[in-house]
């Protein structure tokens, strides 16, 4: 019979012979958070920062973050001045420790989002704005690059939303709220290609709405996962047939907030895990 202390020292040597894994305080966590008819997109570091993009109108948002261990938020983005994209962040204000928030100086305002910054004014929290040449701020190992600012849009707020690609060293996800294809043309034209072109995962703009995403857009970023968030049943009909058919005809797998619940994905830097299924990072 072998001794136990052999048996030990055996097991020990296979464990250092073994290829190495990430290990789970080497992943960056990302939750499409299923938050009805908005959007909220969490993301979770390595290091222990938290960015939180968006807080839509659900009442579950607080118990989500809370659910997820968040005890302070270090960067909020509003990634433009529409209800369904800042309605559950007074609650999270409230709630938690947020340190930056990150949004643009459009002028679109409503009684909301004037109470909206007021909080934030009271809570003494640091303000950023995106500028015309573009920004990089780094949450541990991730890094969040905000595009350049067009020039304000006064005829549609959507087309004033800030651009994210957030960056976990070769894992890249790509976020533009409610972002049309003006927008989209005006970045094709006045910013590098780098910061969209070749994204691993991409945030379907306007929740999957016909004037949120089109072939061009789509043919830049050249997702290999497309994610959408959207109520179930809206009034809006969000997704949309032709989004869909847009992405299905590209072969770009699509997982969506109102069929699939909140979207969990898990990086550690050279591939993203979904569904326990392992895709590399161009």
């Amino acid at each position: 019979m072998i001794p136990r202390s052999v048996i030990v020292w055996l097991l020990l040597l296979l464990a250092f012979h073994l290829p190495a894994r990430c290990h789970a305080s080497d992943n960056v966590l990302i939750d499409f958070l299923d938050v009805g008819q908005g959007d909220a997109t969490l993301l979770r570091t390595p290091e222990g920062k938290t960015l939180l993009v968006d807080a839509g109108p659900s009442g579950r948002i607080v118990e989500d973050l809370q659910q997820r261990g968040v005890t302070a938020i270090d960067l909020m983005v509003i990634s433009h001045h529409h209800l369904d994209h800042y309605g559950g962040m007074d609650d999270v204000i409230r709630s938690f420790e947020v340190r930056n928030v990150l949004v643009s100086n459009a002028p679109h305002s409503t009684r909301r989002f004037t109470s909206l910054l007021r909080l934030i004014r009271d809570k003494d929290i640091r303000v950023l704005n995106p500028d015309d040449q573009g920004r990089t701020l780094t949450l541990g190992s991730v890094k969040v690059i905000v595009f350049p600012q067009r020039p304000t849009y006064f005829g549609n707020e959507n087309n004033n939303s800030i651009g994210l690609r957030v960056v976990h060293r070769n894992v890249s996800i790509l976020l533009t709220g409610d972002s049309e294809p003006p927008l989209h043309r005006w970045w094709t034209l006045h910013i590098s290609p780098a910061l969209y072109v070749n994204c691993d995962i991409l945030k379907v703009p306007h929740h999957g709405s016909t004037n949120g995403l089109n072939g061009e857009w789509l043919d830049a970023v050249n997702p290999q996962l497309a994610v959408i968030s959207a109520g179930r049943r809206n009034r809006y009909g969000h997704p949309t047939s032709v989004v869909l058919s847009m992405l299905r005809d590209a072969d770009v797998p699509i997982k969506r907030t109102d069929n699939d619940g909140t979207v969990s994905i898990v990086s550690d830097g050279r591939s993203w895990r979904l569904d326990d299924k392992v895709h590399l990072a161009r």
